[in-house]
């Protein structure tokens, strides 16, 4: 195989003789592969094995891929080397952050596995504070599953609890209505 090819239509090719979009890496020829999608083809990598593209930034520097139309970055993927966090850009705002050490957007899935949803410090699995009402779903590390709201409240009040062993519990201001798996009938009137 030839170095670099640049065939008469402007394709270049590395690793290959015939480019299929505008530059063609290729370290291994793949077989039983489809045509690239012709609406993704301007960048083709190709190997036999893993392949991949790399972005080197400065450690306090960022590493970005930008999605543009007649806004040049209306959609980006950015990280962050001296936070080591990377966030997610649609509509020109930023969406999702990745982050090892805080939450820095609307929308966070932290290392420990916590989702948070507008709230810069989670505490638990996932939490939707906003607007005067609080949401958590939690789990109390007895292997009950709990559900809990409340009004700006650090510590919303458990509303409902599914027990580890399949009991469902609902708390209310007044009453506490329980049962098992198990058990028939009708609460209320």
């Amino acid at each position: 195989d030839a170095r670099l090819t640049i065939i008469p239509t402007g394709e270049v090719g590395i690793g290959t003789t015939d480019p299929e979009g505008n530059l063609h890496v290729r370290s291994g020829a793949t077989s039983g592969r489809p045509a690239p999608n012709s609406g993704c083809d301007e960048l083709i990598i190709e190997g036999t094995g893993d392949s991949g593209l790399t972005i080197f930034s400065g450690t306090s520097n960022s590493g970005k891929i930008a999605f543009g139309d007649d806004n040049h970055d209306i959609g980006r993927i950015i990280y962050d080397h001296s936070a080591n966090d990377m966030a997610f850009f649609t509509g020109g705002s930023e969406r999702v952050t990745i982050t090892t050490t805080s939450v820095m957007s609307t929308v966070d899935i932290i290392t420990e596995g916590k989702v948070q949803i507008s709230n810069s410090t989670p505490q638990l699995l996932f939490a939707v504070p906003g607007g005067g009402l609080d949401s958590r779903i939690h789990n109390d590390n007895s292997g009950n599953f709990i559900f809990g709201t409340g009004t700006n409240s650090t510590t919303p009040t458990d509303r409902m609890k599914i027990h580890s062993g399949g009991d469902v519990e609902f708390l209310t201001a007044n009453a506490k209505i329980s049962g098992s798996a198990t058990s028939t009938g009708s609460f209320g009137s």
